[in-house]
């Protein structure tokens, strides 16, 4: 796999499936003060990306991989709020939204992925709701300056010099966000971290809401609706999970 691949759901948000496997995970005293630093902070976390805000998890000093710490840096300077090793049951997913149900996974140069790990995994993630993005190693570690020609690097920096320099910096960028770190989180910036993303993410919210009201004959204010507390009907949807 040389490109970024994007995995879409197949489960309900908030009646996951879990299937059965159980993959490597971190050593057991880190994974642990990983697992418990975000169960403290898991409902802070989604509130506040409901109001499109990140909050700090200085809780711990995190290891990073290369090209995880790469992609820490490049979704920073992006702008993108995604958190580090975020735990799902068995899994520590490199960046993840626990809200969007996005998941950021990127591959080391010395633990590359197999066939059946990126199946299995995908599997999973999918099957409870998650939208997964792999990056390769080698895309992990290719920037925008990296592959494109030399007047259009310069035209991003400087400002457009030729007619036809905008057009064509258009035409290149589906490419740059299949096959670049940056290009990849400029896109998903827009994708999913816009003002008209956050609206459809929140919308998604209260028709979830509703729906649970109906199956379980209950009445909220609309005050609770609008609050989101959809994010407290999760007793299925199992985002810690089992610790192996």
């Amino acid at each position: 796999m040389s490109e970024i691949r994007e995995i879409l759901p197949q489960g309900n948000l908030y009646q996951g499936r879990v299937c059965d496997f159980h993959p490597p995970v971190a050593p057991e005293r880190y994974a642990q003060e990983v697992r418990e630093g975000y169960s403290r902070r898991h409902m802070a976390i989604k509130e506040a990306a409901a109001q499109g805000r990140l909050i700090g998890v200085n809780f711990m000093h995190f290891e990073y991989a290369p090209n995880a710490e790469r992609a820490m840096h490049t979704r920073y300077a992006e702008g993108v709020n995604l958190y580090p090793q975020y735990p799902f049951l068995h899994l520590f997913l490199t960046l993840a939204c626990p809200w969007r149900k996005l998941a950021v996974l990127v591959e080391e140069e010395e633990t590359p992925w197999t066939p059946q790990q990126i199946q299995d995994e995908d599997e999973l993630l999918t099957l409870n709701g998650w939208r997964v993005y792999r990056l390769p190693g080698h895309a992990a570690r290719t920037f925008q300056k990296d592959v494109l020609p030399d007047h259009i690097s310069y035209g991003l920096e400087n400002g457009w010099q030729a007619d036809g320099e905008a057009e064509e910096w258009e035409k290149l960028q589906p490419q740059m966000r299949r096959v670049t770190i940056d290009g990849f989180f400029k896109w998903l910036r827009k994708e999913h971290f816009s003002q008209g993303a956050l609206k459809w993410y929140r919308n998604r919210d209260r028709q979830l809401v509703s729906s649970y009201i109906a199956r379980n004959q209950f009445v909220l204010t609309s005050d609770e609706i609008t609050a989101g507390t959809a994010h407290d009907f999760e007793g299925d949807h199992l985002d810690f999970g089992p610790v192996p």
